[in-house]
């Protein structure tokens, strides 16, 4: 197997680079509106905030730890990952040159 048939093409590169941004911008601006929302909230609680609100920005709390606690395992299987690409493709060219 050639190099050039393991690697996407350039129009596959642009198709996949254009969906990460598109999706990125999509959560971008999603953030910021529940952002917006949640500080509003927030601010409008004041200093004694009710039950209601205490309930809330507990939830809060904890979708903010579950989802740093995701992103961190994804970046750890994505790493691990690439670093078994990365042997692999090196193993291979070592077999290939010798």
């Amino acid at each position: 197997m050639t190099s050039a048939t393991c690697s996407p093409s350039l129009g596959e590169l642009s198709t996949n680079w254009l969906h990460f941004f598109t999706d990125t911008c999509k959560m971008l601006s999603a953030t910021t509106q529940v952002v917006k929302v949640r500080t509003t909230r927030m601010a409008m609680a004041g200093p004694l905030p009710n039950e209601r609100d205490r309930v809330e920005f507990s939830l809060m709390s904890r979708e903010k730890s579950e989802a740093a606690s995701e992103s961190i395992r994804a970046m750890g299987s994505g790493l691990v990952s690439l670093g078994m690409t990365l042997a692999m493709d090196t193993s291979k060219h070592i077999w290939a040159a010798s």
